[in-house]
């Protein structure tokens, strides 16, 4: 049978289910453009692309094994198209360990979380994902719940569980000569349209499962992760089955494994208002936080947020000023944004804003205790947009 993964440029988790007399990296990934540099592991080795010349694909990573995840790092999008026969899923069972197991799928055909990993011994809170969803085991009565509803040939899956078992896949059904899109993209309320995430730009991720308990929401509301103004993770109210309640169950997506700081704004569909809250986290690569019984509750609400309708770099104040003055700069949308202050003779001779920002207001101060008297231009670049205002010095 056939099998056909598409891939984007960045980071793509998969797994196949077919195998082939030939296993390695090269010719399963034969059908794909990687560049020198492009990476693929898995949970113990990886390999690295040298280009033709040099042998391809060479590494610790040798064969292609269907009971694994795989994160493939390409420079190209494309399709990965690989022939083989069918994996039986009933004689090859995937030996699970304490913690992290990185998990290929072996049914032909789509399956249900809940039948796909009936044999697995598996304790509350224990965890799948896959590069844009995840469940939570929530006992016997339960089972798995959350936004992964369904595990699918081509995917591939982090499981994290407290026993040692071993996952047996059902047979299921169809074929697998289907074309799988990884990572797919939320169409988002205009207000809020930047806040798309694109989880194949990042390496790590994290899950949340987070609830807005300051005051009433509603259907079509969101809430977004945001790391330094940009944002990582963002998820649509959903109805928690097991209890009718609801919460905003968020993958995070980061290039580091920890240490950046995570902040959360709440989109009111109703209001068609963004609010910003004061609670913070601190990523780690695969935390997770939260579950639909006991959420991250956001409820330290710190001002209304109104989506700007203009560009605009304000005058500065003071003007003249010695040395310090200030001025706020507006963004319509997330982008770059670049504020840098030259002489007269055209030379930069301060940088001061220049970076990813969301859309918002942002003060920006800038003392000039190094500089002599004179007159300086402030020039803002986001965009299209350009402006320049003059300043004077004076000592």
């Amino acid at each position: 049978v056939n099998q056909t993964v598409q891939t984007g440029s960045g980071w793509n988790w998969f797994s196949v289910n077919v195998e082939g007399e030939d296993m390695s990296p090269n010719a399963v990934l034969s059908t794909l453009e990687p560049e020198f540099n492009d990476l693929i592991k898995d949970q113990d080795d990886f390999a690295v692309y040298y280009g033709e010349e040099y042998g391809g694909w060479s590494g610790g990573l040798t064969a292609i094994d269907a009971t694994s995840l795989y994160k493939l790092n390409i420079s190209n999008g494309g399709a990965l198209a690989f022939s083989g026969y069918p994996v039986d899923p009933i004689s090859t069972p995937i030996s699970l360990g304490i913690g992290w197991n990185w998990i290929g799928y072996l049914p032909q055909g789509i399956v249900n979380v809940n039948d796909a990993l009936g044999t697995v011994a598996a304790e509350f809170n224990d965890l799948i994902k896959d590069q844009n969803a995840f469940a939570v085991y929530y006992g016997e009565e339960y089972g798995w719940s959350g936004g992964l509803v369904d595990m699918m040939p081509g995917r591939g899956y982090m499981l994290n569980v407290s026993y040692e078992s071993d996952l047996i896949y059902p047979n299921g059904s169809g074929m697998a000569r289907m074309t799988l899109e990884l990572g797919e993209e939320k169409v988002l309320p205009s207000t809020i349209s930047a806040w798309a995430v694109k989880p194949r730009d990042f390496e790590f991720n994290a899950t949340m499962t987070l609830s807005i308990d300051s005051h009433e929401d509603f259907d079509g509301d969101y809430v977004g992760v945001f790391a330094d103004n940009e944002c990582r993770g963002i998820a649509k109210r959903t109805e928690f089955i097991l209890d009718g309640s609801y919460h905003y169950s968020v993958m995070v997506y980061s290039n580091v494994t920890e240490g950046e700081e995570l902040s959360f704004k709440y989109y009111s569909s109703l209001d068609n208002e963004v609010i910003n809250y004061g609670e913070n986290v601190e990523f780690m690569a695969n935390m997770n936080v939260g579950n639909g019984f006991s959420t991250f509750s956001l409820i330290n609400e710190t001002g209304t947020f109104e989506q700007p309708v203009f560009y605009s770099l304000s005058e500065a104040y003071p003007n003249p000023f010695n040395p310090v003055t200030s001025f706020d700069l507006t963004l319509e949308v997330d982008g770059m944004v670049e504020v840098a202050v030259y002489d007269i003779n055209g030379r930069m001779v301060a940088e001061l804003v220049n970076g990813y920002r969301s859309a918002g207001t942002y003060p920006v101060v800038w003392d000039a205790n190094e500089l002599s008297s004179g007159v300086y231009m402030v020039h803002m670049i986001a965009g299209d947009y350009s402006t320049m205002q003059k300043v004077m010095l004076i000592k």
